[in-house]
């Protein structure tokens, strides 16, 4: 199979004046129009001022002459790095003036050939004993559209060499005439290598040292992102593009099934190995991300919407981001095992009631690697640094620091080969039953509890899967005092060295000491059960004339102990009842850990540190995170509606309703495949509860398949001569008619910080109902209300929700239509024309408005639809 693929890739690009440095002019494009003026400050002026409090004493920065900055103050890796933007081509295709916001487009061609062939071999050895087995193999290299045409293109990732290949064996033996054994074997094996277009590009070729060409994994471009109060800009391909990935199976299972007069007995058992041998770069090169606030007056202060700008801090060299910023990996072979058993019952009572009645049991063997380069934070152990810092007022559990890291495979390793104990409690009874109460109605309910695979399944080092001491990184730390000072710059980003991971060996840094001075992310298992969920339905059918089936049902569900991968949870949170020290949070004070901790990159390499590390509980970490672990809940509700006329007369139809609501305090596993929230405070689990990013409230689906009365064999015309009714017969209209309300919106707060080493910050609102009602078309500047919200200040938290309940995307109304036709040249052959229109109305679908509240060039403001019509015509021979 051929596909090849139109794209069309438009973006921002840095204008020629912004690439000399000049601002002169400069507005932040409020509102899609002019918007206020914005000045750039230089942040090498930092001196006292009365504004500064007394955290911050050199807060204040004075302005650059003119809004320009002088080319001798250019950063020389952002010169090297400016010369992979492409200058703007589009004037027409710009969506804000002042920002110059989508003034570059381009199209081209991505190719995704797929190479497929299935077996299958049927054998039949006696009426008691039958087999079959398949086989399946699938390969191809699919290639993205590289849109800049360079090493530095942020469009696409690069090309992707990939093939599956899967057996499978069954056997069915009837013991007897009531009883019958069902075996099955598989297996299954995926292969998929990911190169990134910017392979084999050293870090030197760029501008940075060369000295960090010898630690880097991999030689590819690094991730460049700028945003604040300008457009957004980006360079390099997206971090964990570099693949290796190759997970393959074994599954055997056995069923037996014994019918009695009254009973139909099933019982089986499940067995699977699974293996994955996985590499994957992270960010092996860096990541550099560039806001406003190093190039506005007041560093004290939060974000502002006419001060500083992104791509000003870029060309001064002053990276905004702190964390793992320069990645490691390895290349890991991991393998975990499940076994399930299960036994049913189905009843039937009497002539009109049957009941269904059932058990099952699921384990899932937690992962073990083949090297044991697997970790667990043990919070309650006692800190190895226990004893050599005392507490004190600014570091209050100094004196009993708890926290260490431990290694699977080591002597004394609470687990063995493993990071946790095996869940052993996942029972899963379920029971329904179908009742017929006349002669045309039956009414069936169910309920029934459902294990999902575990979080501790074989599984690569990305993500979740405990490998710290084997993977990590080196902290870009530009500056430890808020802006007032800079210490490493991106020509010189990692200036104290860099850190490779050293594994569970015992050392300064490593065993027990890993992550320490750092942040302990995936490594920290808070929990480890099964995800659990909890389903009940109750529906009543009824059969009416004219071969109508209508159906009205409820529909609920339960989740506990699901995957929370919106955001980290960090576990170092200071309490809200610190808020009140406002600025206080972040003033620099004597560090206790100073000589002790010897993480060179750390916050605690230098004598002070700022004051809400040491207020914390694990006050040796900067931070202590789980991420992606079995702790969100959620519950759904639905009732349901459906109307299906079953083919008569060459009509059939289906049409179904659902009104739904679904609450959630985490929406994602991963926060690349949808929407996600932000969280705020660890603390209060019940303040996250939302309407979910996945909720929709209303859904309506009418699907018509109708076979036009004309010709031979039909009402009319039955009898006209074939070669007329190769012409009027054999004609088919099908259609799809679909109309959804939206997901909900979450509101971005854009920048500032509680100060308490909280998840995140959202915005405030003003109490009033920011919804606006009206078609879409003539609200695109003003989506919904925005003064609704604005930007929550430092110090404290926001009172807006993970998502709105009331302000929602566009939703979908879309009809895709399809003609057939079919010819018989031969009694045995028939040959079919297919016409099928995608979105044959050719509606648009609305983009989303944008939701960043610090960024009001685009906040409420839809800028972009899609949804052209396509049509694609297709010859299918049946014989």
């Amino acid at each position: 199979m051929r596909t090849p693929s139109a794209v069309a890739y438009t973006t921002s690009v840095p204008t020629d004046a912004m690439r000399q440095g000049i601002f002169t002019g400069l507005t932040n494009g409020s509102g899609g129009g002019v918007g206020a003026p914005v000045t750039i400050y230089d942040p090498s002026t930092n001196s006292p001022n009365a504004a500064c409090p007394s955290s911050q004493a050199n807060c204040f920065r004075q302005p650059f002459p003119n809004n320009v900055i002088p080319q001798n103050r250019f950063d020389p890796v952002a010169q090297k790095l400016m010369t992979f933007w492409p200058e703007p081509n589009c004037q027409g295709c710009i969506t804000n003036p002042a920002l110059q916001t989508n003034n570059w487009k381009t199209q081209g061609v991505a190719n995704n050939p797929v190479n497929q062939l299935d077996t299958r071999i049927d054998h039949y050895f006696s009426e008691k004993f039958r087999m079959f087995a398949r086989g399946s193999n699938q390969s191809g290299v699919s290639t993205d559209f590289n849109a800049f045409g360079n090493a530095g293109t942020p469009s696409g990732s690069g090309p992707t060499n990939y093939y599956n290949r899967n057996v499978t064996a069954n056997a069915i033996y009837s013991l007897s005439p009531t009883m019958i054994l069902n075996f099955n074997y598989g297996f299954a094996r995926d292969v998929s290598f990911h190169t990134a277009f910017s392979q084999g590009t050293t870090p030197s070729s760029l501008g940075f040292p060369a000295a960090i060409n010898g630690v880097v994994d991999n030689f590819e471009f690094p991730q460049i992102s700028v945003s604040g109060n300008s457009s957004s800009y980006a360079l390099g391909q997206a971090s964990y593009t570099s693949l290796k990935d190759i997970p393959y199976s074994h599954i055997v299972r056995g069923d037996l099934t014994k019918v009695l007069s009254k009973h139909t007995l099933k019982t089986g058992a499940t067995f699977e190995k699974l293996f994955v041998n996985f590499t994957q770069y992270g960010s092996p090169d860096g990541q550099y991300s560039f806001g406003s606030g190093y190039t506005q007056q007041n560093t004290s202060l939060g974000t502002s919407s006419s001060l500083g700008n992104a791509f000003a801090t870029f060309l001064l060299g002053l990276p905004s981001n702190n964390g793992s910023d320069l990645q490691y990996t390895f290349s890991a072979a991991t393998a975990s095992a499940y076994a399930g058993a299960y036994f049913q019952d189905d009843w039937k009572v009497s002539r009109k009631l049957t009941v269904n009645l059932g058990v099952r049991y699921d384990v899932d063997i937690p992962r073990t690697e083949r090297y044991n380069r697997l970790s667990y934070f043990n919070i309650t152990a006692p800190s190895p640094l226990q004893g050599m810092v005392q507490s004190s007022a600014t570091c209050p559990n100094c004196g009993n620091l708890k926290g260490a890291m431990e290694f699977v495979g080591t002597p004394g390793a609470a687990y063995g080969r493993h990071q946790t104990p095996t869940d052993l409690h996942n029972w899963a009874p379920r029971i329904g039953f179908a009742y017929n109460v006349f002669n045309k109605t039956v009414i069936r309910g169910a309920y029934g509890i459902l294990y999902a695979p575990s979080m501790l399944q074989a599984a690569g080092t990305s993500g979740t899967s405990g490998t710290e001491g084997f993977t990590g990184g080196t902290a870009l730390n530009t500056s430890l005092d808020s802006g007032q000072t800079f210490i490493a710059s991106l020509s010189n980003p990692f200036p104290s060295g860099l850190i490779r991971p050293l594994g569970a060996a015992q050392g300064p840094i490593s065993g027990t000491l890993t992550d320490i001075g750092g942040g302990v992310q995936d490594s920290y298992f808070i929990d480890y059960v099964n995800p659990m969920i909890q389903q009940w339905n109750f529906n009543i059918q009824q059969q009416v004339k004219g071969d109508w089936i209508i159906q009205a049902g409820y529909l609920g569900s339960k989740g506990q102990h699901l995957p929370d991968g919106e955001s980290s949870i960090n576990f170092n949170q200071l309490p809200a009842s610190d808020l009140s020290l406002g600025s206080n949070l972040v003033a620099q004070v004597a560090n206790p850990f100073y000589g002790i901790i010897q993480n060179p990159t750390s916050i605690y390499a230098k004598p002070t540190v700022q004051a809400n590390y040491l207020l914390a509980a694990y006050p040796q970490y900067s931070g202590v995170s789980a991420f992606r672990k079995p702790i969100a809940n959620s519950n759904y509700q639905s009732a349901i509606l459906s109307a299906e006329h079953r083919y008569r007369n060459g009509l059939s139809l289906l049409i179904g309703y659902t009104a739904s609501k679904l609450l959630d305090d985490a929406s994602q596993v991963v926060n690349y495949i949808g929407q996600a929230g932000t969280k705020q405070d660890t603390y209060c689990r019940k303040c996250e509860k939302s309407v979910s990013s996945q909720d929709v409230p209303q859904r309506l689906v009418v699907s018509p398949n109708f076979e036009l009365p004309f010709g031979r064999g039909r009402k009319y015309f039955n009898s006209i001569p074939r070669p007329a009714d190769f012409v009027l017969g054999g004609w088919q209209m099908n259609g799809i008619l679909t109309f959804q309300k939206g997901i909900p919106i979450a509101i971005s707060n854009g920048g500032n910080s509680t100060g308490l080493n909280s998840p995140g910050i959202r915005p405030t609102d003003n109490g009033q109902n920011p919804a606006r009602s009206g078609a879409i078309a003539d609200r695109l500047n003003e989506y919904f209300v925005q003064t609704v919200f604005t930007q929550t200040p430092n110090y404290t938290f926001g009172n807006v929700g993970r998502f709105l309940p009331n302000v929602r995307q566009p939703g979908v109304h879309n009809l895709d239509f399809s003609l057939f036709k079919n010819f018989h040249p031969i009694e045995k052959m028939n040959l079919q024309f297919r016409a099928e229109a995608f979105n044959f109305t050719n509606s648009p679908t609305w983009a989303a408005p944008g939701t960043n509240v610090a960024a009001p060039s685009t906040f409420g403001i839809v800028t972009s639809a899609s949804g052209n019509r396509s049509v694609q015509l297709a010859l299918k021979l049946i014989y």
